[in-house]
């Protein structure tokens, strides 16, 4: 019962966790610039589950030695491909190209179970999962990225970086997790439009928080709920 549990929870964060990937980029654009399509968004959150189930198929097939079956893994590139296709023509090459990148970098993370480079892997995850296509949704939204937008997908950063750091087994000492999630807390005051001495102390105490559960039980299962529990207070922090 309680491994079905799991299992049931497991499935649930597989497509809820990509939410948080791409709704602050198409967030970030409803605010400063009052614009958002719906449709784009599901457009790359298909994409982005397409390339996760893909990796999820080669993981089974790599290291579980499950049997490999073309019929699901050449519909899912299929499906990849179409987007990738619809990106060329709505909007540029260099988007399609970005998507693939991504998409390639993405199935390439399999290969660290073959290495003792954990923190390489960590860093990457955490790169292209919060950082990348946050920047790639706000893009699509409004067809152009600047530097500056970047700062906004920093806390989301750090937040996901205990997730794959779990996920990697990559150990963090209980001091460099305070020291990320005061980090956490000193870039949302620096985000947060109408910052107070208030403001600060409520992000400083969730920070906190957020770091004593992070302690408490180090799992795949339990950062991911604390990842989506910290982007839900974010997301409520910056509006």
């Amino acid at each position: 019962m309680k491994k079905s549990l799991n299992l049931n929870f497991m499935l649930l964060f597989f497509f809820l966790t990509p939410l948080f990937f791409i709704l602050f980029g198409g967030y970030v654009g409803i605010i400063y610039f009052d614009t958002f399509s719906f449709w784009r968004l599901a457009l790359l959150y298909i994409g982005v589950i397409t390339s996760e189930l893909s990796a999820a198929f080669l993981s089974n097939v790599l290291l579980h030695e499950q049997k490999y079956k073309r019929a699901p893994f050449f519909i899912l590139q299929g499906v990849f491909l179409l987007l990738l296709i619809f990106l060329y023509w709505k909007y540029s090459l260099w988007a399609a190209a970005g998507f693939f990148f991504y998409h390639m970098l993405r199935q390439m993370l399999i290969l660290f179970h073959f290495y003792p480079l954990n923190f390489c892997a960590t860093l990457l995850q955490t790169l292209l999962h919060p950082l990348f296509l946050n920047a790639f949704a706000f893009y699509l939204q409004l067809h152009f990225i600047s530097w500056s937008i970047m700062r906004y997908f920093l806390p989301l950063f750090i937040l996901y970086f205990f997730v794959a750091a779990t996920y990697w087994n990559f150990s963090l000492t209980r001091t460099y997790s305070l020291l990320l999630y005061l980090a956490f807390a000193l870039i949302t005051y620096g985000v947060v439009a109408s910052a107070t001495l208030q403001t600060g102390i409520i992000i400083v105490t969730l920070s906190i928080f957020l770091w004593g559960l992070q302690c408490i039980r180090s799992t795949p299962l339990t950062s991911q709920c604390i990842f989506g529990i910290g982007s839900l207070l974010y997301l409520f922090l910056i509006q």
